[in-house]
């Protein structure tokens, strides 16, 4: 995918048939920064949402996808944040084109709209009520994460609690009978008091949200974050101690359905068509052979593209060994015996599920981190890292053994750079074969991009990466994105005080 552009950067012959890619570096200005990415004015192409923090000062900045794939080094649109606001979110509420910027404050909600250069005449009062918790102030601004479309209109709606209800604000109709919508409740819901500590009543997003070990994850849809997928922290804290209740479409009508939690068990009452829920629930049994549903992780996934939900699920045993099964539901609710079971003895384990080669099976790729015990002395410690890929097939099954696997030893001297060094990620097909390829960073700080190749049933790394990058700042997180429609994988790399964007701008290899 890159081939193009970074073998140039690098000296490597250019691979014939590569696709051509525009790099954009955009340097930012502050103490810390996060992005977003969105199609925030409708144009088909992803823009960048950058937010800024810098002696207390934060800013949100637009950085607008041209047509040739490239991102301006400075900002088309920039926003002061006033102090009173806790988040943003992107929705479409005036009559502009494009999204607006909300901003969501202790008393409401406020719109800007990107398309007008200046605020003055541009921020506007959307909505009036004590809603949104309190939020760290120690960072740039972060966009809030509770944005669903409730009922399958093609608009989304933003959800938090008030008066201890989950409230969903969207557009409705106007009071005045005018025919004009403005944006106001849709639904209000009953959310579930927790009795646990104020402190650890948190809530974590990155990929998924998981509200709690007990709950089903919903994958919410939109932009690719910054943040962190690899031991990320809590960065949302509920001070009144709320837990909202969990939107899952279920039957994949279009609407969300409601999931109540009840004595470790998951129910769901499906969404009517005038947003209320039914009263009879399917109740989703665990086989007794898992033990305590409580201990799991769960989060609906097709992992065999056969229109039906399975539920992955994953826990950790004594910091010793974690767990990952998969649990076929039928359409009453009942989970018959796991089809697929994968259990490594280790300190930490990431489980990720990813298409690898595009065949409609989702495959389970995991990455572990292990401390050898023994040592005795700090000069001996090292760190054992290892990226393991098992195969999806038909029945919601995984191979059972790794198809791919990758070992490394960090010693004491590689330990400075240990989080490039967790970098692997076989989503990207960066040369458009329909094959995944290995992703990662080596202890040097360079980019390698590896091919990945069939070998039987197996998967295989090439003997050459396809292209090999080093960049002038240490990597801190890297990502395949899909940037530009056109079957190509692109590329995003965080660094301290940068972002570098690869964007191909044509079809990879034939």
């Amino acid at each position: 995918m890159i081939a193009t552009l970074l073998a140039s950067l690098v000296g490597i012959a250019e691979p014939p048939g590569s696709a051509d890619f525009a790099e954009s570096r955009l340097e930012i200005a502050g103490d810390a920064f996060d992005y977003e990415i969105f199609d925030l004015d409708g144009d088909g192409r992803l823009d960048l949402i950058v937010t800024t923090v810098e002696a207390g000062r934060r800013e949100l900045l637009v950085h607008r996808q041209r047509a040739n794939g490239a991102y301006p080094d400075d900002p088309d649109w920039k926003l002061p944040v006033p102090p009173d606001v806790t988040a943003y979110v992107l929705m479409d509420v005036r009559e502009e084109p494009g999204f607006e910027v909300l901003l969501t404050t202790r008393s409401g909600v406020f719109s800007a709209s990107p398309t007008k250069a200046s605020l003055r005449g541009n921020l506007r009062r959307e909505f009036s009520l004590p809603m949104f918790p309190t939020l760290p102030k120690d960072g740039p601004l972060r966009m809030w994460p509770f944005v669903m479309d409730l009922d399958g209109d093609g608009q989304s709606e933003l959800f938090t609690i008030h008066d201890h209800l989950w409230t969903a604000l969207g557009m409705v109709p106007s009071e005045d009978g005018s025919g004009r919508q403005s944006f106001g409740i849709r639904l209000r819901l009953l959310a579930e008091r927790l009795e646990r500590e104020a402190s650890k009543n948190s809530i974590t997003f990155g990929r998924g949200m998981s509200i709690s070990s007990s709950s089903a994850s919903q994958f919410f849809p939109g932009a690719r974050s910054s943040a962190a997928r690899f031991g990320e922290s809590s960065w949302l804290m509920h001070y009144e101690g709320w837990q909202p209740p969990t939107l899952f479409d279920w039957d994949l009508d279009g609407r969300l359905d409601l999931i109540d939690r009840a004595d470790g068990n998951l129910r769901i009452r499906r969404q009517n068509k005038d947003q209320t829920f039914a009263e009879n629930a399917i109740k989703i049994t665990i086989p007794e052979s898992l033990g305590d549903a409580e201990d799991w992780t769960k989060k609906f996934r097709d992992l065999d593209d056969d229109g039906r939900f399975e539920l992955a699920m994953e826990k950790e045993i004594d910091d010793e060994a974690h767990v990952f099964t998969v649990v076929p539901v039928d359409a009453t609710g009942r989970g018959g015996e796991p089809t697929a079971r994968v259990k490594l003895q280790t300190m930490a384990a990431e489980f990720d599920l990813v298409d690898v080669d595009r065949d409609g099976y989702l495959d389970l790729a995991v990455r572990t981190v292990d401390i050898p015990g023994g040592i005795q002395r700090l000069t001996n410690v090292r760190l054992d890292v290892s990226y393991q890929v098992y195969r999806g097939a038909q029945g919601s099954t995984l191979s059972r053994r790794p198809v791919l696997r990758i070992d490394r030893r960090y010693r004491p001297e590689d330990l400075g750079r240990i989080q490039e060094s967790l970098i692997f990620d076989v989503a990207g097909d960066f040369d458009g074969d329909g094959l995944g390829d290995l992703l990662t960073v080596q202890t040097s700080g360079t980019l390698d991009i590896i091919p990945l190749e069939r070998d039987g049933d197996d998967f295989a790394l090439a003997d050459e990466p396809l292209t090999t990058y080093q960049p002038s700042s240490p990597i801190l997180r890297a990502r395949p994105l899909d940037l530009s429609p056109d079957g190509v994988s692109d590329l995003l790399l965080r660094h301290g005080h940068s972002i570098t964007v690869f964007v191909s701008r044509k079809g990879g290899r034939p």
